[in-house]
């Protein structure tokens, strides 16, 4: 008998792995990480740990200049 696994994800998820700033409400700045990234969302690395409902804004640097 095989186990068969379904992706209940809405969008698709791409692999990250790029350095983002993570800037609460307070305007204080944290170095994180981003995982994963997609439409609905992306998986993000970083202390300190953030509560679900906290308002955070995610900076991350120029990926450079690119053609089409």
């Amino acid at each position: 008998m095989q186990s068969q696994v379904f992706n209940q994800r809405k969008y698709t998820r791409a692999v990250a792995d790029f350095d983002i700033d993570i800037i609460d409400e307070a305007g204080d700045v944290y170095p994180g990480r981003c995982v994963d990234l997609g439409l609905g969302g992306a998986l993000i690395d970083t202390e300190p740990v953030f509560e679900q409902g906290d308002i955070l804004i995610f900076r991350s640097p120029s990926f450079g200049i690119h053609g089409k």
